[in-house]
């Protein structure tokens, strides 16, 4: 049996009763702030434009597009609900695999509603999400970091593994069909770190990707055959071209009873999950040591290459993506604003000239001596701040958001309850579809809990 057969047997085989208590709990948190992420980025600039950009495939048949009375192909459907939720950087991450996977699982698995005639229960739909994170967290630990150093993104490059997977539990696909969908999709991620510095395209990117898993489940189930050799040692395969330095340990060890979807973290910060610690660590000084945002005088942000690479460059205002991934930016930000929200991306504090001198004060670097450290130190942040003449210090190894550090239930339902404010007035409302999501197990037909979002 080769890697690609095991993984589609783990996805094809996995029922409800196998998940862990623990993983069923983050898989459901996930859910509802994916959710959420969903319906407060339905708002945004953004996502009125990409739906703009696909509003072409409108019909009356088809995938639910949110908030919109239209709908789309299965797969157009997913991208944009999906660009919603990534619009604002705010949805969940596993911060081990570096990837987001709600915005690529979530969206699709609604999508293939629209592909099912028969009514999906709720302990069916946590079955798909929990084998689409699973297979796109342990395939992102197979390339990490090197895939990211060599400038992919991670989410981008994973997401077909995670919607062909979700897709195919939906769809009830067998283990052969399941092997082909993934051997057809996963060879077509990509998206490229670029897109962070001066584009709109970087949120969307993991979603986009995210049309090749649909489409191969699709595809699959009409009996055309994926690659199945995609994850062996051999030229062209996928391990081998995406990441010189893999480890495939992670695939062929899948289904041994434990999940590293367990992992998942809530974001605590609408930013890029590198810049957590930095904010945390700078906050954690400032508290700690009784300083005022004007006492200081310089910091020092230590971080290892592949954060350095990520979030380490010299930022120029631009798109809100740029700011949002940068480290200097968003601790500026903090010191000017005192706190990292939603309000810290508009543009009157990216072009904020008090941001722009804080800015000059924080100095990111490459610390050699933090590569390497294994999947548990990807996030590893040393800060050094120099104020009063003096020099306080703070490591950060696993920032607030983290499974290690992580949201209480009630923390995310107070992320959800604000992100829904101003798009759902009824407050009963909001509290019923964060409830029913968290015991969506009880659920017949998940479809009754999402079509009461509007």
């Amino acid at each position: 049996m080769n890697t690609l057969e095991s993984l589609a047997g783990f996805v094809s085989r996995l029922r409800y009763e196998d998940i862990t208590p623990a993983a069923v709990h983050q898989v459901k948190l996930s859910l509802a702030d994916a959710t959420g992420c969903m319906i407060y980025g339905s708002k945004s600039e953004h996502a009125r434009n990409v739906k703009r950009s696909f509003q072409i495939f409108a019909s009356t048949s088809g995938s639910r597009v949110f908030f919109e009375d239209w709908k789309a192909p299965a797969s157009f459907a997913a991208l944009i609900n999906g660009a919603m939720i990534s619009s604002m950087a705010y949805d969940d991450l596993h911060h081990g695999a570096t990837v987001h996977c709600g915005c690529i699982a979530v969206p699709a698995a609604l999508a293939a509603l629209g592909l099912q005639e028969d009514a999906v229960s709720g302990k069916d739909f946590v079955t798909a999400l929990t084998a689409a994170y699973e297979t796109m967290i342990r395939v992102a630990y197979s390339i990490m970091p090197e895939v990211r150093i060599r400038g992919y993104h991670p989410a981008s490059v994973a997401a077909p593994f995670c919607s062909s997977a979700a897709v195919s539990k939906i769809l009830k696909l067998d283990e052969e069909k399941t092997l082909h969908a993934i051997g057809i999709a996963g060879g077509l991620g990509s998206g490229l770190m670029s897109a962070q510095l001066s584009s709109d395209i970087h949120g969307m990117q993991a979603p986009y990707a995210g049309i090749h898993g649909i489409h191969g489940a699709i595809m699959s189930k009409n009996g055309v055959h994926g690659v199945r050799e995609l994850l062996d040692d051999t030229y062209g395969s996928f391990l081998n071209t995406i990441s010189g330095k893999h480890d495939d340990s992670w695939l062929k060890s899948v289904g041994d009873g434990k999940f590293e979807c367990q992992g998942l973290g809530i974001k605590y910060y609408p930013t890029a999950g590198s810049v957590s610690s930095a904010l945390d660590g700078v906050s954690a000084i400032l508290e700690e040591n009784s300083l005022r945002p004007d006492d200081i005088e310089e910091i020092v942000v230590r971080v290892n290459k592949s954060v350095f690479l990520h979030c380490g460059f010299d930022y120029v205002p631009g798109p809100v993506s740029g700011a949002q991934m940068n480290i200097a930016y968003c601790v500026a930000a903090l010191l000017v604003c005192h706190e990292v929200s939603a309000a810290q991306f508009e543009p009157d504090v990216i072009l904020n000239p008090e941001v722009a001198k804080k800015m000059a004060l924080v100095h990111v670097v490459h610390d050699e001596s933090m590569d390497n450290m294994g999947k548990d130190f990807g996030y590893y942040t040393k800060i050094e701040a120099r104020a009063n003449g003096k020099t306080f210090r703070k490591e950060i190894i696993h920032p607030k958001g983290s499974a290690q550090n992580p949201l209480s239930q009630q923390e995310v339902k107070h992320k959800f309850l604000a992100q829904c404010k101003g798009v759902i007035a009824d407050r009963d409302l909001v509290d019923s579809i964060f409830e029913s999501i968290m015991n969506i197990e009880n659920i017949k037909d998940v479809q009754t809990i999402f079509d009461i979002i509007k």
